[in-house]
Formats: C-alpha cells, structure tokens, sequence
C-alpha cells in the first residue's frame, strides 16, 4: 500500500478532483478505479494538497510505504465520508450525529474495527461537476480513535476505502497509531 502528496490548482467539484488524481496516475479510461484520494486544504491560495492511496504508483511518483495496521492496537482516525441509507433503491444522506455514528460503528465493524470514540463534523456539500449530474455530494468529516480487531481487514478497508463516493475523494481512512504503552 503506497501513498503520495502532490499539489494541484484547488478543484471546484468532486468530479475535477478525481479528473486530476486520474491523469496523475496516468490512468486509461475504462480501467477501474485503483486508488483513494482526499483533497487537503493548502495554505497557498489557489492550490490544495492531494493525497492520494494505491497498491500501483507511476515511476516519475515517489511514494511512501504505508504502516499496516496492527490488530489489539489502538489508532487516531480521520475520514472524509459521504454518509447514505439505502430505501428502495434511492439514497438518503444521514443528518444527524446519531445516524452517522450508527453507520460508522457499522462500517469499521464490517471492515475489523471497533469505534472508541469520534467527533462528527457536517462540512458544506460538495458539488459533483459532472454535466449530467447537477447535484452536491453530502460530506461529513470524522476524527476519533479506533480498535483494530482484525487487521486483515482493516488493510482491506484503508485500499478500498469505506462508504460511498470512494471516486470522488471519499472514503479513504487515515490511521495514526496511539502509543499503547
């Protein structure tokens, strides 16, 4: 698993960030989607931070090796999540602290986490920017602290990302590991 930082001009839409992060990589269209990637503010006016989370780099991009997680450790979390139930096939976004806490505990469940504890912040919708889509992607950032019960699937979870929109710069779980001593 291998991450990067690369600094791109500020995209306006979910869409022109995936555009960006795709021509990066020098992806072909009709290949399916290999990386996650989450767009940081920059303190320079203009640009933003991408990173960006494969198995794959390009040669002209020198990646980092990213730290495997550890089952029985603890770990600060961040994750910039597009939160959703499903109703008879339509897509409701979750609204409250409540809700969005239930999926979490769902999501890193199903992946081999345990939540400790996470602070819920509801950040202003993202516009999609495709032509034929004229919608904004509900966004919610999330800090805290997880458990890590099944390590297998915890990797599984920081390449494939949790929830939906993971092509739009959802779902990419940071892990920092909290010193257990």
């Amino acid at each position: 698993m291998l991450e990067t930082i690369m600094t791109f001009p500020t995209p306006e839409t979910a869409y022109a960030s995936h555009q960006a992060v795709w021509n990066a990589l020098k992806r072909e269209d009709g290949v399916k989607r290999n990386f996650l990637f989450r767009v940081v503010p920059s303190r320079q006016s203009g640009l933003s931070l991408i990173k960006i989370r494969s198995l794959e780099m390009p040669e002209n991009i020198k990646p980092i090796t990213c730290h495997k997680p550890e089952s029985g450790s603890h770990y600060q979390f961040s994750l910039l999540a597009h939160p959703v139930k499903r109703i008879s096939g339509q897509e409701y976004a979750l609204k409250t602290e409540a809700e969005v806490k239930s999926w979490l505990e769902m999501q890193l469940e199903r992946n081999g986490m345990n939540l400790v504890s996470c602070c819920i912040e509801f950040i202003p919708a993202i516009p999609l920017g495709k032509k034929k889509f004229n919608i904004s992607l509900h966004a919610v950032e999330i800090h805290g602290r997880l458990l890590i019960i099944n390590a297998h699937k915890a990797e599984s979870a920081m390449i494939e990302g949790i929830g939906r929109c993971k092509s739009m710069g959802f779902g990419m779980l940071e892990l920092k590991e909290i010193d257990n001593a």
